[in-house]
């Protein structure tokens, strides 16, 4: 363990001079388990150690000899295979249906921006699909931005009941593959703002320019260009924000818990305990069945139910 000893400056508790080769790589550890991630930058905290120690004094312990400089120049350019790699990427909560439900009472029909926001919300959440199809990180990135050429209107576009729409491509399917992911979005009775048929009938008719490959979601009512990632997001949590006062939230709930994914999450969420696996599957368009799996918990009553079930096997009698 190191010493109490502070190193200011630097950062954490440091041993008093002079330093070995043993506290620097223990330092370059620490570091790592304190969010300094990179071994280039733990390296310059390391060197400036060294510095400070030869300051005072003492030799460099890593450069003293070239046996220590090797074995230190090793544990760097090793580091990352010999520890785990840390995922900083925060895990985004899954939007429920009462939370679909709040944020339909944002409803406008007059406003292009709610109804382009309602519209994208009901994609993501009836038909989980993966957030560059609606919103990619950049303008440029098109290769699976959903376009009105993928967008059928049935039986017609003057009165339509469901959408049906084509993704060329994805996450899981090249274009090359010709396997194209496709889903059917069904009229609902009720709240506009919850009907996606409604939605996006109103986006088209809003719309200032529905050539085939034009985007569905724009930056604005008259631009051509797809709306961003990160516009999407803080346009979901501004409304949200909007909303949450007539919602029962965990008590460190905030809107930065949210993005695209919630809704992809928690489409799949609310419909696996009503299909298969394979058909989960299939509505989240996941790769490999083990990525569907994460769905099934498992309830009280299904674990009490394989009592039942597993009886059911015994001879009559018994």
């Amino acid at each position: 363990m190191l010493s109490t000893r502070t190193m200011h400056g630097v950062g954490p508790s440091f041993p008093a001079f002079p330093l070995s080769l043993d506290t620097c790589m223990e330092y370059f550890t620490w570091l790592y388990h304190h969010n300094v991630h990179s071994a280039g930058s733990a390296s310059v905290y390391v060197h400036a150690a060294c510095t400070w120690c030869k300051e005072r004094g003492h030799s460099n312990p890593i450069t003293e000899s070239p046996s220590s400089e090797h074995a230190y120049n090793t544990f760097r350019d090793n580091f990352s295979k010999i520890m785990p790699s840390i995922k900083r990427r925060a895990v985004k909560t899954p939007i429920q249906s009462h939370m679909m439900a709040a944020l339909a009472t944002l409803f406008d029909p007059a406003s292009f921006a709610t109804i382009s926001s309602l519209a994208a919300y009901s994609v993501l959440w009836y038909a989980a699909v993966r957030c560059s199809h609606v919103a990619p990180k950049k303008s440029a990135d098109l290769a699976h931005v959903l376009t009105w050429g993928s967008v059928l209107f049935l039986p017609s576009i003057g009165t339509p009941h469901q959408v049906f729409i084509r993704f060329a491509n994805s996450k899981t399917r090249p274009e090359a593959k010709n396997s194209a992911f496709w889903a059917v979005l069904d009229r609902r009775q009720g709240h506009p703002g919850l009907c996606p048929v409604t939605l996006m009938h109103k986006l088209f008719c809003m719309t200032a320019n529905t050539h085939e490959h034009s985007p569905v979601f724009r930056k604005s009512q008259h631009s051509l260009l797809p709306l961003t990632r990160t516009a999407f997001t803080n346009k979901l949590r501004l409304d949200f924000a909007r909303v949450s006062k007539h919602l029962v939230l965990p008590p460190n709930f905030t809107a930065s818990m949210l993005s695209a994914v919630s809704f992809r999450k928690g489409s799949c969420t609310a419909l696996a305990p009503q299909v298969n696996a394979q058909q989960l599957m299939l509505h989240a368009d996941h790769a490999t069945i083990e990525s569907t799996f994460q769905y099934y918990k498992g309830s009280f009553d299904d674990r009490r139910r394989n009592t039942q079930r597993l009886s059911a096997e015994f001879p009559e009698g018994f």
